[in-house]
């Protein structure tokens, strides 16, 4: 079977993800694909609204896109989902959606929005929220609100699809603040959780990213150099807390 790479969330520290591709050897020196059939898979939040982090959100936006095209043509594959971030700036970017507010409430600067072309929202927008790789069951956040959404990954990918190009459905706004929960599988109901999860969607192991590891555990950031396992095994994150300066990690999945 094709080696199963992920990374999780990215937060626009482009170099770093260079060089954690370049430790897998999926890319040579110029960052251009030689992963074969490999698959890359990416949990989502490519991208951070903080000024200082936009530069490195577009270099790391414009590189996935690449990359899925050069994998493609070597029969590999780069998947990545749809985070917390890529929703924020999808309900933002409409020059007349009322949702701007809430990019520049976390930290975001409006002149940013324009930096977003056409092709680079219509990329981001037909990201898939949940799929299947590996016997795995993948999505961003950890948490529960896309039961609300569809009984199965096909519907859940079409509803919120829907929303994300309806920047005045006041249900938009909702789903911004849902991507915002996190810590469904993290307490004393995380394995029964987690199980029914699993059981309404399919997969043996539910991957995510969205919560740093380090905020579960109570490391520092920079000591995370893999995921963290968790929920009786049923739960693997992958959040590796770039954006709070980890030095993050590429996992290299084993098959089920």
């Amino acid at each position: 079977m094709p080696a199963l790479f992920a990374a999780g969330d990215i937060h626009g520290q482009y170099d770093t993800f260079l060089h954690l591709l370049r430790s897998r050897l999926l890319v040579d020196a110029q960052g251009s694909w030689t992963g074969a059939d490999a698959q890359l898979w990416l949990t989502g939040g490519l991208l951070d609204c903080r000024p200082q982090a936009i530069p490195g959100s577009l270099a790391v936006l414009d590189h996935v896109i690449r990359l899925q095209g050069q994998a493609a043509a070597s029969g590999g594959k780069v998947v990545c989902l749809l985070g917390e971030q890529e929703v924020l700036l999808l309900a933002a970017v409409p020059a007349s959606s009322p949702l701007r507010s809430i990019w520049t409430r976390c930290g975001g600067r409006e002149a940013d929005l324009e930096l977003f072309t056409a092709a680079r929202t219509a990329w981001l927008v037909n990201l898939p929220a949940m799929e299947h790789a590996g016997g795995r069951l993948w999505v961003h956040a950890d948490a529960l609100f896309y039961t609300e959404y569809g009984s199965d990954t096909d519907e859940v990918n079409a509803a919120i699809a829907r929303l994300l190009r309806s920047p005045r459905d006041p249900a938009l706004e909702r789903l911004v603040e849902q991507f915002g929960q996190r810590n469904a599988y993290n307490g004393p109901d995380g394995i029964e959780r987690a199980r029914g999860f699993l059981l309404r969607f399919g997969g043996d192991q539910l991957v995510h990213g969205h919560t740093p590891i380090h905020l579960q555990t109570g490391q520092p950031p920079e000591s995370v150099t893999g995921p963290r396992i968790y929920a009786g095994g049923l739960c693997v994150n992958l959040d590796g807390g770039l954006g709070a300066g980890g030095p993050g990690f590429l996992h290299r999945f084993p098959d089920i």
